[in-house]
C-alpha cells in the first residue's frame, strides 16, 4: 500500500504544482478606470517591471489607512524603480462616487481601477482588505500581503528594495 501511495504522489504532484503556479498569474480581465477608460489588467501589468496592486474598499478603514500611509513612499518607489501602483476599488457601483471623492480629497495619484462585480476575486483570492499583491510584468505573483497593521508599509518598502537591488530594471 505504501508503494502505491508513493507512486500515486509522484504521478500527481507535477499536476498539482502546475495548477498552483497557473493560479498565481494574472488572467485577462478588463476593468473601468477613474479616467473612464477600460483597462486590461494583464496588459497594464506588462508596462513596468513590477506592479503593486492594492484591493481596497471605501468602507474598510485599514485600506484607507494603508493607502494614506504609503502615499509619500509610493512616489519614491515609482520614481526610482520600474514599478507601478494600481489601486482596485471593489465596492459596488453605488459607492464609486464616494470612493472617487475620498481619493481626490486625499490627493492620491494612484492609478485607480474599479471592480464592482469583484471579477478579480477568483484570481487574487482576497478575503481581507487591504489585499496587496506585487506582480512581475510576466503576470506572476511575487508577494502577497493580507490586511494592514501600522508599520506594515515598511515590510513592503523592504520587499521593493530587495526586488530592485542591483536590478537591470532600475531607472537611472
Amino acid at each position: 500500500m505504501k508503494i502505491f501511495s508513493t507512486i500515486f504522489l509522484l504521478l500527481i504532484a507535477p499536476f498539482v504544482i502546475l495548477n498552483i503556479n497557473a493560479q498565481n498569474t494574472i488572467k485577462p480581465i478588463v476593468l473601468p478606470s477613474n479616467k473612464n477608460e477600460d483597462v486590461n489588467l494583464q496588459t497594464l501589468i506588462g508596462e513596468k517591471g513590477y506592479y503593486i496592486l492594492v484591493f481596497w474598499s471605501i468602507d474598510e478603514k485599514k485600506s484607507l489607512e494603508f493607502l494614506e500611509n504609503i502615499k509619500e513612499s509610493s512616489k519614491e518607489w515609482t520614481d526610482e524603480n520600474d514599478l507601478g501602483i494600481v489601486i482596485i476599488n471593489i465596492d459596488k457601483d453605488a459607492k464609486k462616487e464616494k470612493a472617487d471623492a475620498y481619493a481626490k480629497k486625499k490627493e492620491w495619484t494612484y492609478e485607480t481601477l474599479y471592480d464592482p462585480e469583484q471579477k478579480t476575486k477568483n484570481i487574487f483570492k482576497y478575503t481581507q482588505l487591504p489585499h496587496i499583491v506585487i506582480v512581475k510584468n510576466d503576470g506572476k505573483f511575487v508577494k502577497t500581503y493580507f490586511g494592514y497593521n501600522q508599520g506594515d508599509e515598511y515590510l513592503l518598502d523592504e520587499k521593493i528594495s530587495e526586488l530592485f537591488e542591483d536590478s537591470p530594471g532600475e531607472k537611472d
